[in-house]
């Protein structure tokens, strides 16, 4: 019985962590500021698979 809700804390855990990752990766869009040019893409890109 313990490790049913064991294991079903962590599987909603990285459901939740999954969820949000899929979230932010289609609808949170990074603002990039600046002159930086090109290279602020490569840094944006850089940041977002951290």
């Amino acid at each position: 019985m313990i490790q049913e809700i064991i294991v079903t804390i962590i599987g909603l855990a990285v459901a939740a962590i999954l969820g949000y990752k899929v979230y932010s990766f289609f609808f949170i869009k990074e603002k990039s500021g600046g002159a930086c040019g090109c290279s602020s893409c490569h840094c944006n890109v850089e940041k977002k698979f951290k």
